[in-house]
């Protein structure tokens, strides 16, 4: 012990900074704090005892008790913190221990031995024992992580470790690589080269935004597999969408508004300025060019008065309103006859009744138009050879051949005779004129070449015969169908005359004669039309008097004396004084391709009158069956006093004026159903004799178009009663 004031110290001798108290004479007491140099403060602790102080690496204060056989930490075991492990004999001295020899446990390891037991041949340095791999999964392949050495490969292992998942026997180096998630070829990457792009469809259009995409083995919730949206968000762009009129590329073919937009318009060329378009010049377009609509209804861009609210100007040759092209417009209301004809036919004479006798005589002159022939009160027979066109047409002074019987003056001659082309009339290869003149009995007959002013007591062939011989002529292949309404004993007669050259009685040159029925003077209307469909012109003989009126069909065919009383009346009237068979003329009025035939009876009913269209082939009947009927509806209407057809329309001549029917269906109709009332200028009601006289001319100018001439006798415009005739153009009816 030491004496107060006074501080023990014991000897260091390793200087490890730890003292041994318990050993002899290594102490002292010293009076001062700090050591003397070889001493340490003093201290009973047992952790503070150096158990060796003449080794410096023995001490209380070392952490580690290392393999050395010895108790470094002075804790009183030696080693016990070193690693101890197996060690085997290593006789070849090849680094690998003795397979299935004991060893021994070390901390380290003494010479001659090998921590590992895995020489198959430890006598022999170049024999090693192989390393063994797990296939648990029986794909040929081992898993690194589960090894064994063995000098025979165990069951169940095999000697490579590339295995990646030994557990799937799918999945192994050299396997097909599926879009998995899983590396199914043990090359270390996952799902190389198959997996697939995903696009974006934050707007579910069902198009992808190709700058927002992942990859992926199956689709993501609101992503897709295209990539061609162009607005993903907006639902309504995208490839698939409709292209409007809106400055948006809606379709994303990168354009705006390029033409395939659903309510892009078609506009038309509007030259003229007039509202309505050019069908054939048009441009397509979101918005309006300049001049240009939306309409492509007109059909003259450089008129500005035609167009589809034009009103249409009949017999101008111009389809005004646009409806059907440039052809006949329909002539509806109620019309003065000076205001609508084209050509008005006059002789500036007092008393010449032009408009009484007009015939349509065909194309005389073989110059492509058709001709016209018209007759005054004075013997003149005026030819005028077509186009007819223009204004006011001075019979006298533009006729191309004026027909005149030398001496005497009087209503009734010449005028009342006939004109036809005939063709070859003679029998001598050339086209023929025959002129008729009832009040000597005669028909003459002159080439049709003739112009100027014949003689016609001159003419070449002449045939005679007595009863009003010429009043009426109609053209019956080369034959002359001619009326003497007074011949026989007053029932009247038409002869068949046959090619014929020279002079003679028609009596005698005749192949046939019918003979009429009393009092019914036959002869003063005939006509020539193939009623049958047979390709022979029947002969068509109206009987307006007699004991019963109407018109006889006769076959063509049929030749020598008949007598029509015998043959019975084909289309009879209701009785006597109705007048049927006053007038008649022919066309297709149906459209079924046979001739139709028009009878009038204006006496009908108290002298309202009636027109009758018989449909043919036409049978026997009373005309009150027939298809077609119009009648009058006042007294003295007088309907049916004339009958012409002429493109689609049906005239009908009446006391005071004409009435157009167009396409007129079956059934009776009254005179309120027509399409157009034409009356003349007369200041009394009929008193210019408008309606006494229509004629189905023919193509008069050359259009196309079959025209009209409506006669008016009594017109005063040129003369007390010296007559026009008007002439209507087909185009305008």
């Amino acid at each position: 012990m030491c004496l107060r004031g006074m501080t023990i110290f014991h000897q260091d001798a390793d200087g490890d900074g730890y003292g041994n108290p318990h050993s002899g004479n290594d102490w002292t007491c010293k009076p001062a704090a700090t050591p003397p140099k070889g001493w340490v403060v003093g201290s009973y602790a047992v952790d503070k005892v150096d158990c060796n102080d003449e080794d410096a690496d023995i001490h209380p204060g070392v952490e580690m008790d290392g393999c050395n056989g010895r108790d470094d930490d002075c804790d009183g075991p030696a080693d016990e913190d070193a690693e101890f492990f197996a060690v085997f004999p290593d006789r070849d001295g090849d680094g690998a221990g003795a397979l299935g020899q004991p060893g021994l446990v070390q901390c380290s390891l003494p010479p001659g031995y090998a921590d590992n037991d895995l020489d198959c041949d430890d006598a022999d340095p170049s024999v090693v024992t192989p390393v063994w791999f797990a296939d648990t999964d029986g794909d040929g392949y081992g898993d690194p992580a589960n090894w064994s050495f063995a000098c025979q490969s165990p069951e169940g292992f095999v000697a490579n470790e590339d295995d990646c998942d030994d557990g799937d026997s799918a999945v192994l180096p050299g396997a097909v690589e599926v879009c998995n998630g899983t590396d199914d070829n043990c090359d270390t990457e996952v799902d190389e080269g198959v997996l697939s792009t995903y696009y974006a469809d934050t707007d579910a259009d069902g198009f992808g935004d190709d700058l927002n995409q992942v990859e992926g083995c199956s689709v993501p919730a609101d992503y897709v597999v295209d990539n061609t949206d162009c607005d993903d968000g907006d639902p309504m762009v995208n490839p698939d969408a409709v292209e409007f009129c809106d400055l948006l590329d809606s379709d994303c073919d990168g354009i705006t508004d390029d033409g395939d937009e659903v309510d892009i318009l078609t506009w038309y060329r509007d030259f003229d300025s007039d509202t309505f378009g050019d069908p054939d010049t048009s441009d397509i377009d979101c918005d309006q060019p300049n001049g240009y609509v939306a309409d492509d209804t007109d059909c003259d861009d450089g008129d500005v008065l035609v167009n589809p609210n034009a009103v249409e100007i009949c017999n101008d040759g111009i389809d005004n309103d646009c409806d059907s092209g440039v052809g006949p417009c329909s002539l509806t209301g109620s019309h003065l006859v000076g205001g609508i004809a084209s050509t008005t036919l006059y002789e500036a004479v007092n008393g010449a009744h032009i408009g009484e006798r007009m015939w349509a005589v065909g194309d005389v002159n073989a110059d492509g138009y058709d001709d016209l022939a018209v007759g005054d009160s004075y013997k003149n027979v005026y030819l005028l050879h077509g186009p007819l066109v223009g204004g006011n047409l001075d019979l006298v002074a533009q006729a191309d051949a004026v027909f005149a019987e030398s001496g005497g003056i009087g209503f009734g001659s010449v005028a009342d005779g006939a004109v036809v082309r005939l063709g070859d009339f003679t029998g001598d290869g050339q086209d023929d004129l025959a002129v008729g003149n009832k009040a000597d009995g005669k028909v003459y007959v002159l080439p049709a070449s003739t112009i100027g002013t014949p003689d016609l007591d001159g003419a070449p062939t002449v045939i005679s015969e007595p009863g009003e011989f010429g009043t009426e002529m109609v053209r019956a292949e080369d034959s002359l169908l001619v009326g003497a309404p007074a011949g026989g004993y007053g029932q009247g007669q038409v002869f068949r005359i046959p090619p014929w050259s020279g002079a003679g009685n028609a009596s005698m040159i005749a192949d046939t004669l019918y003979e009429g029925t009393p009092l019914g003077e036959v002869g003063t209307v005939i006509a020539s039309l193939d009623l049958s469909g047979d390709g022979i012109d029947e002969a068509v003989l109206g009987s307006p008097l007699g004991d019963l009126s109407g018109a006889f069909v006769l076959d063509g065919a049929d030749s020598g004396y008949i007598e029509l009383d015998d043959v019975g009346m084909t289309l009879a009237g209701d009785d006597i004084a109705e007048g049927a068979g006053t007038s008649l003329s022919g066309g297709d009025i149906n459209g079924d391709g046979y001739l139709d035939l028009l009878v009038g009876a204006p006496y009908q009913g108290a002298q309202v009158g009636c027109a009758y269209v018989v449909f043919g082939p036409v049978a026997p009947m009373n005309l009150r069956d027939a298809e077609i009927r119009i009648d009058g509806e006042d007294s003295i209407d007088r309907v049916g006093l004339s009958v012409g057809y002429s493109n689609d329309v049906i005239a009908v001549g009446l006391q005071s004026g004409v009435r157009l029917f167009a396409l007129l269906p079956e059934g009776t109709h009254s005179l309120s159903d027509s399409d157009a009332d034409i009356i003349g200028v007369g200041i009394d009601e009929g008193s210019d004799g408008l309606g006494r006289h229509v004629l189905a001319a023919g193509d008069l100018n050359g259009d196309g178009y079959g025209d009209l001439l409506l006669g008016a006798g009594d017109d005063n415009a040129f003369g007390s009663n010296a007559g026009a005739a008007y002439l209507i153009l087909g185009v305008g009816l």
